[in-house]
């Protein structure tokens, strides 16, 4: 136990003598005049006030409590005021602004009055925000035996995924999964207390909404009516329209023939265990990313660097391989500096492999009254190797998603269907052809006759 501030010796000795065996006993006693000294493993903090306490104490104290990273906030606090006069309501604001400002979870006022009335004692409720007033010290073993962190009052434990991340939270059909949402899954169960996750609708993967509006707009294919229904302008828009298909299909395939005639190809790295396999060195800007690759892929030990984001973009080598992060990547590979002048060729790709996923986490809460047990439960989950099976789940189901991002190398594969189409262009051409000079003989042959 820890007792903080001066005060008249008979009263804490009353206390003591009356108090604490009923709440806490075989504590020991340190009585200290700083909080600074309080360590953090004291579960019992006895703090004296005056009862002339003002709002100027009351910020220096809570100064002295903010300086003193030491001190456990989720101990017991007992406040114990001695005055003359009746309820001093200034101290009672004063001790409510105290304990929401910490973030203390289990603390009561108690106001001695020296003519020897009852005690008035009084609890701010973190959980429920209000104040509950009790007529005896022995209603106060509830509130201080009782383990909040276990049961928060049947409260929702709201978490708000925001979506910047798709990797981090896959969703399917809006539901939130991944590690991430079983981690927290996990901690509200550990604390006792309903779950509700509330994704914001500017940051769900709406794409499917967009494209459906999109199609369903009909903004290349006119009206749905029949056409012999359509006014002209409408049948005068649908031809200029199927005419402007026809000139950009063919000008695109003479400009791929172009291209593969003009351009050698030139094999390159597709894929991770091809980039194992050489001796190529990785510069990267980001120092986790180092360290997320040597331990994922021991064979690439000593050949990742870390280097300045001004020196990773502005300064390419021709041999050096980025690995860094993907808007870093896509942004510079679409850049200026990515053309060769001369040859107008990309200087570096995007690799389409890739590497195991990589999460941070991290929980942050005005009043911090969560830090500890969430720490102990996600520590457990690492330790037990939830997180590492959830990571290898979670790939897979990455790994299936359809990656419309990705820059990939166009290969003989890729290009089997338009080649099949225009098979099928030479084909009917050659047929419409045939027929032509098939339906000119015959009808020079009938010329003849006459």
């Amino acid at each position: 136990m820890c007792i903080l501030h001066d005060s008249p010796s008979w009263i804490w000795i009353d206390l003591l003598d009356e108090f604490i065996p009923k709440i806490a006993p075989n504590m020991a006693v340190n009585r200290l005049d700083w909080i600074g000294n309080a360590p953090r493993k004291c579960e019992f903090h006895l703090i004296f006030l005056d009862s002339a306490w003002r709002p100027a104490d009351f910020n220096r104290m809570v100064h002295l409590f903010l300086e003193a990273h030491y001190w456990n906030r989720y101990g017991m606090f007992v406040f114990v005021v001695v005055e003359d006069a009746n309820f001093n309501f200034l101290l009672f604001q004063l001790y409510t602004d105290f304990a929401k400002t910490l973030g203390i979870v289990k603390s009561v006022l108690i106001l001695i009055s020296r003519d020897g009335r009852v005690p008035i004692i009084v609890q701010h409720d973190y959980f429920k925000r209000r104040e509950f007033m009790f007529k005896t010290i022995d209603d106060l073993k509830e509130v201080f035996l009782k383990d909040y962190l276990r049961d928060v009052f049947g409260y929702q434990f709201d978490v708000l995924f925001f979506l910047n991340a798709p990797f981090l939270f896959i969703t399917r059909k809006n539901q939130v999964l991944g590690v991430h949402r079983r981690t927290v899954d996990s901690f509200a169960k550990h604390v006792n207390a309903s779950l509700e996750l509330r994704v914001p609708k500017d940051h769900v993967l709406n794409s499917d909404e967009v494209s459906q509006f999109f199609w369903q707009g009909t903004l290349f294919y006119g009206s749905l009516v029949n056409d012999h229904k359509m006014a002209k302008i409408e049948r005068f828009t649908l031809f200029a329209l199927s005419v402007i298909l026809f000139l950009l299909c063919e000008s695109y395939l003479a400009k791929l023939f172009q291209f593969l005639f003009n351009y050698q190809y030139e094999p390159h790295l597709e894929s991770i265990d091809d980039l194992l396999t050489t001796n190529h060195i990785i510069n990267t800007e980001a120092p986790f990313f180092k360290i997320h690759l040597e331990r994922s892929y021991p064979q690439l030990q000593n050949r990742v660097h870390v280097l300045s984001e001004q020196t990773l973009l502005h300064h390419p080598e021709p041999d050096m391989i980025l690995g860094t992060l993907c808007h870093t990547a896509y942004s510079y590979t679409l850049s200026n500096q990515n053309f060769h002048p001369t040859s107008g060729l990309l200087r570096h790709y995007v690799l389409p492999a890739r590497i195991s996923l990589f999460s941070n986490s991290y929980s942050h809460s005005r009043r911090q009254p969560f830090s500890t047990a969430f720490n102990r439960v996600h520590a457990a989950l690492h330790e037990a190797g939830l997180l590492d099976f959830w990571f290898e789940v979670d790939k897979k189901l990455w790994l299936a998603l359809p990656q419309d991002d990705e820059v990939k190398v166009v290969k003989f594969g890729h290009l089997v269907s338009l080649w099949k189409l225009v098979a099928a262009g030479y084909g009917i051409a050659w047929v419409v052809f045939g027929i032509e000079i098939v339906g000119h003989w015959i009808l020079l042959k009938i010329a003849k006759k006459k």
